[in-house]
């Protein structure tokens, strides 16, 4: 589930190949989003609104516009795990179930791979989209910068992490 900057719309990824977005004050459902032919793993307002990036398990993404319109659709090539959606909507990362983690650009195109061997439950970004955090499925948790060399960092910690949360400044 994700809503609008302004909390006018919410985004609901359905269990299968769809996505709905409902006008909040109407209690009305405004319009469906039908392309994908796998599960969907993420739904997303991206560009301060005015797109919606939907993803799905086979690597299909699709950017949208706010009539529920398609702009552009990308085939990533890899079965997928997780994603992760910039704040600016202008990237997005994901976890392939091979273990890779790519970091693809707002039309789905691969700009660079972060790692390999790496199976992560969680991703989100921080640093104003310029860093990558994960944690593992051991609990670890790792940093990648994507701006420049995808320098990799695994966290010190004392325990294992059970989950992670950005808050905005």
């Amino acid at each position: 589930i994700d809503t609008s900057m302004d909390g006018a719309h919410v985004l609901m990824a359905l269990s299968g190949v769809s996505a709905r977005v409902f006008d909040v004050e109407e209690k009305a459902l405004l319009f469906e989003l039908e392309a994908h032919e796998a599960e969907l793993i993420t739904a997303r307002f991206v560009r301060g609104d005015e797109e919606i990036l939907t993803v799905s398990e086979d690597g299909h993404a699709i950017r949208w516009d706010r009539e529920g319109e398609m702009l552009g659709e990308q085939r990533i090539g890899e079965s997928l795990d997780k994603v992760a959606v910039s704040e600016a909507g202008d990237r997005f990362a994901v976890s392939t179930q091979g273990g890779e983690l790519l970091l693809c650009g707002a039309e789905g195109e691969t700009r660079k791979r972060l790692s390999e061997q790496v199976a992560l439950e969680e991703m989100l970004f921080l640093d104003d989209d310029r860093v990558l955090l994960g944690r593992d499925e051991s609990g670890a948790v790792h940093l990648w910068q994507c701006e420049g060399e995808p320098d990799a960092r695994q966290l010190e910690l004392s325990g294992p992490v059970m989950a992670v949360a950005a808050r905005p400044e």
